[in-house]
């Protein structure tokens, strides 16, 4: 379903509708299908974005809001497009005398007089004249009409009665009757309701979708679902999307399968003394690496533990590229070797063992792929390398093991300004260190080296059920949460607060050289 007018306009990876429309709308068989959603929500974007992308002659019949309030909204309409989007008003009180409106009541006296007849219900009620001729002068080809409302039309034809959710059977025969009209042309149909519950047109119609909106978390999401294609096959039935500059867009994201290594976008200003995140979507939505303090972020249970992984690794690829070292606590549920692997994607393993620091597994060193010097040894702290006098004070060890206290001597080497230095902490499950009174002794280091002086980002990652997370929020110059819904990731600001940003490493725009790109919801 290609789009007609220039889509430039619209972020990478924000397509204009869902994939499974495409083959469902422009296949030789007419279609229905019916949109349903509270006010508000965004039913009117959505069906004009369907009628933008339609291949073919397209129509939008608006029942409730007229023309020029249409056009004031949607500026977009204005643009160049072939075939034009035929757009027609038939308002209850533009359109038609009150005293000229059809009645329920007046269509089933006329059936119930000729009840010895078999009459077409069409020969009492026929389609408006400003549609039926719209549609009866096309010139063969595809074609697309999209009422909005659905029930504004019905009430503007039969008059007021018709919004009566309890009308006899009457109505709904009338309203099938108007439906085959249309459907005899030729044309599919798309019918806006102002309702999210079922009809019963759900039930005949070939297509249903919802669309939704609601916070969560505090932050408003949009989402569409399809309930029903028919004879389409549906790959995810949901997709969250936005309704920026007035046009309909499902914001798709590519899945973090770990195929593509994330790396990190060059520092634009690495004379900054805060370290760069790797990431200008990160950069842009919550700013540098806090210098003092951790950064901390808090993950579900639905996020995989790689993705989480795979969002420190563009800080850690920074932290490497500006002459600094890092320390770095990988998750214990990742492989060591997998661990390695996606360190030694942006870094050669001999640069790699000069920079970075890995803590020993639980299950000890593994043999092979890994260096043994890439790790911190549990043994005795190694010999502190030489640092420039005066650059930082002695590394108090008390509390931590040999491992701990070489990694703060480790961290006082590398950049002079030991600014660009950085530790990465994914602490172990609370219940495993328990003896420690539940605290990772990675966790303890950040407080030794505060004590100490040193000064170096950290990054700390841990589930949003850990009983340490209370302990950390008060410490954390930054507070972020990782989440997953419905097969997509989103991050967002718990200090500072901001929306919910979808996390989405898609590769549609050649442009984008970044690891990710973070698209909001509006």
């Amino acid at each position: 379903m290609a789009p007609d007018a220039d889509p430039v306009k619209a972020p990478a990876g924000a397509a204009l509708l869902p994939g499974e429309l495409d083959p469902f709308l422009n296949g030789s068989v007419c279609r229905t299908i019916t949109v349903r959603g509270e006010p508000g929500v965004g039913k009117t974007t959505f069906g004009l974005g369907v009628l933008r992308a339609f291949r073919g002659h397209r129509t939008f019949l608006t029942t409730r809001v007229p023309l020029d309030v249409l056009r004031q909204q949607f500026a977009w309409l204005d643009e160049p497009a072939e075939p034009p989007i035929a757009m027609i008003e038939f308002l209850r009180f533009r359109s038609l005398p009150a005293t000229g409106v059809l009645s329920v009541d007046h269509l089933r006296q006329t059936l119930q007089a000729r009840a010895s007849d078999l009459v077409d219900i069409s020969q009492v009620m026929n389609l408006p004249p400003v549609l039926s001729d719209r549609l009866t002068s096309l010139p063969p080809g595809p074609s697309l009409v999209v009422i909005d409302s659905w029930e504004a039309w019905v009430e503007n034809v039969l008059g007021s009665s018709s919004i009566n959710l309890d009308a006899p059977t009457t109505r709904w025969e009338l309203e099938r009757s108007m439906l085959d009209q249309i459907l005899a042309t030729g044309a599919h149909v798309m019918m806006v309701t102002e309702r999210d519950q079922r009809t019963r047109f759900d039930y005949i119609v070939d297509g249903s979708l919802l669309l939704a909106s609601g916070e969560v978390e505090g932050r408003e999401e949009r989402w569409i679902e399809i309930s029903k294609l028919r004879g389409a096959r549906i790959r995810n039935r949901s997709y969250p999307f936005t309704l920026e500059e007035a046009r309909f867009r499902i914001l798709r994201a590519s899945p973090w399968d770990g195929t593509r290594p994330a790396r990190a976008e060059p520092d634009p200003q690495p004379t900054n003394p805060a370290l760069w995140p790797g990431a200008s979507a990160f950069a842009a939505s919550f700013g540098r690496l806090p210098p003092h303090g951790p950064l901390l972020i808090d993950v579900d249970a639905e996020t995989p533990v790689r993705l989480a992984w795979e969002l420190t690794l563009p800080m850690i690829e920074s932290s490497v590229a500006a002459g600094g070292r890092v320390v770095v606590r990988p998750p214990v549920l990742l492989d060591p070797k997998e661990v390695w692997a996606s360190l030694a994607a942006f870094r050669p393993p001999a640069e790699l063992v000069r920079s970075v620091r890995l803590t020993p597994p639980p299950g000890g060193l593994p043999p092979g792929e890994v260096p043994p010097e890439a790790y911190l040894s549990p043994g005795e702290p190694a010999a502190a390398p030489a640092v420039p006098s005066g650059t930082a004070p002695a590394v108090p060890s008390a509390e931590l093991s040999a491992g701990g206290r070489q990694a703060l001597e480790f961290l006082r080497g590398g950049d002079g300004a030991l600014g660009r230095n950085l530790a990465v902490i994914f602490p172990l499950p609370w219940e495993a260190v328990d003896a420690r009174g539940g605290i990772d002794e990675y966790l303890r280091l950040l407080v030794q080296a505060r004590y100490a002086g040193l000064a170096f980002s950290s990054t700390v990652v841990l589930p949003q059920a850990d009983p340490i997370l209370g302990l950390l929020r008060s410490r954390a110059q930054l507070h972020l949460s990782l989440r997953t819904r419905r097969g997509q990731a989103f991050l967002y600001g718990v200090r500072p607060w901001t929306p919910a940003l979808l996390v989405d490493r898609s590769a549609a725009d050649p442009s984008r050289s970044g690891p990710y790109v973070l698209r909001q919801m509006i």
